[in-house]
């Protein structure tokens, strides 16, 4: 069984229109809805053998919130900010088979059609979203999200 946890980065500020996009931080309601969700993955039994995150300043903060006492490796990639499911394909299907569950920190619109690629039905995910996704194998070569189940999504809206 091989499972993806897509997670969209939390609520980000727009208070200094000049800086650029890639450097938004997050703001008060993203900090405290990222501490809440570490909370929801630690209790769900969520945490993953790797985490992947976009090297945008939202996606890396909140994932330093969300898996900040985590022991696992996290890789940082500039390719995954604002990449489309196509691209986060491509990162699945070349992780390592010895890794079961894999964490993604990244941005909409390409983690809601990696979802949407599953067949779920949904309108988008929100600012600290997270959706798991599960594949019957036991290689990362055969997962495409056509091929997935999403098996849940939960929002920080749920838990409040």
């Amino acid at each position: 069984m091989k499972e993806i946890i897509l997670i969209r980065h939390a609520k980000s500020s727009w208070d200094n229109p000049e800086l650029a996009d890639h450097d938004r931080p997050l703001n008060d309601k993203g900090i405290h809805d990222a501490k809440l969700m570490a909370h929801i993955i630690h209790d769900k039994h969520l945490e993953p053998s790797l985490i992947l995150a976009s090297d945008a300043v939202r996606s890396t903060h909140t994932m330093r919130l969300l898996f900040g006492r985590s022991t696992c490796p996290t890789e940082i990639h500039s390719s995954l900010y604002l990449a489309d499911q196509e691209h986060i394909e491509s990162k699945i299907v070349s992780l390592d088979n010895t890794l079961d569950r894999v964490a993604i920190v990244a941005h909409n619109p390409g983690l809601t059609d990696c979802i949407h690629s599953t067949g779920h039905e949904f309108e988008h995910l929100l600012s600290t979203g997270i959706a798991v996704v599960q594949w019957d194998t036991d290689s990362w070569e055969k997962c495409s999200f056509s091929t997935g189940k999403t098996i849940s999504i939960l929002s920080p809206k749920e838990f409040k």
